[in-house]
């Protein structure tokens, strides 16, 4: 009897022995599992890294629109505003006149109509040829008074723009005027020049080109022809009659 209750006891303890170890190896593995993190898939994860890396470029196409950066001689150019071309001195005062055979532009103003001209001092004769061709040209001239002589003046007159395509011009020698190079305005002497003579009615567009004829002093060697002047004798275009 003693024997077998020994045994029972021996038992019982193996048993607690064995249930003891169970639950020790146990408790470590959970505790493995609460420790484990949670991560994905090795190709998510890369897909994931990826993604986060991968820069977000526009097409080339637009890229390059966006990109598009003038070089910087470029843009200054563009910054900077063009320079006004200077406005002509010669030929448009008295004390700058210009030299035979230069073209001149002037904006003649009547009453607010405004009329484009370019106009060319083209040749000049004086003195005794001048008056040997005038008075070839119409036997009535008269020859030039005491102190003075002739100049002849060919001019050709380009009639550029108009208040309308219909206005016309009239061109007379009256409109230019001679002065000497002391400052005194000639006066004008009414004789036929030789032809073409320098009267037409122009429109628009229209060219014309002829003579007129002009009292200098003889000893005057550097004498002036104007035209387009204003009533105090201000601005207009001035040539050389030398």
């Amino acid at each position: 009897m003693k024997t077998r209750i020994l045994w029972l006891g021996l038992s019982f303890l193996l048993v607690a022995a064995l249930m003891l170890t169970s639950c020790a190896e146990a408790v470590p593995g959970q505790q493995e599992e609460e420790e484990e993190e949670v991560l994905p898939a090795v190709g998510e994860q890369e897909e994931e890294e990826v993604v986060e890396e991968e820069e977000v470029v526009p097409p080339v196409g637009e890229q390059e629109e966006e990109e598009v950066v003038p070089p910087v001689g470029e843009q200054e150019e563009e910054e900077e505003e063009e320079p006004t071309p200077p406005t002509p001195t010669t030929g448009y005062s008295r004390s700058s006149p210009a030299t035979i055979g230069t073209e001149l532009f002037i904006e003649e103003d009547d009453w607010g109509d405004i009329y484009k001209l370019n106009i060319t001092l083209v040749e000049i004769v004086r003195g005794a040829e001048a008056w040997s061709r005038i008075e070839e040209a119409n036997m009535f001239n008269d020859p030039a008074p005491s102190g003075f002589e002739y100049v002849l003046v060919r001019i050709r007159f380009e009639y550029l723009e108009g208040p309308t395509a219909d206005t016309s011009y009239d061109i007379s020698p009256v409109w230019f005027t001679v002065v000497s190079s002391e400052g005194r305005e000639q006066e004008y002497e009414s004789v036929v020049p030789p032809e073409p003579e320098l009267r037409a009615s122009l429109y628009p567009g229209a060219t014309h080109e002829g003579w007129g004829a002009y009292l200098v002093e003889e000893q005057d060697d550097k004498p002036l022809i104007t035209f387009g002047r204003d009533y105090k004798g201000r601005g207009g275009i001035w040539w050389q009659l030398y």
